[in-house]
């Protein structure tokens, strides 16, 4: 799985002596939201917790309720990461 951040080098400037350094730099890649079989948004996001962010989204959106999500499973493919999000028949209606 991709992860969340890199390591970037940098230079920096302090009390005048530049320094070689290194910060983290939150990665972003294109992640689908696909209910039962079928894409519904995509969306750039950091590939960390990405079964919460599934979740959450289909909740604030209105899409299922907590007992109305089956399964969730994050799938990386060369272009990102889909999210399958699977719903009860009832939700997925």
């Amino acid at each position: 799985m991709m992860q969340g951040h890199r390591p970037l080098p940098r230079l920096a400037y302090r009390s005048g002596v530049l320094t070689e350094g290194s910060r983290a730099l939150p990665e972003e890649v294109a992640v689908a939201l696909s209910y039962n079989g079928s894409t519904h948004a995509v969306m750039m996001a950091t590939p960390a917790d990405l079964v919460d962010f599934a979740r959450g989204f289909t909740l604030t959106e209105g899409i299922a309720t907590p007992e109305e999500i089956d399964t969730v499973a994050a799938v990386e493919t060369p272009r990102g990461i889909d999210l399958h999000i699977w719903l009860t028949e009832a939700a997925a209606a």
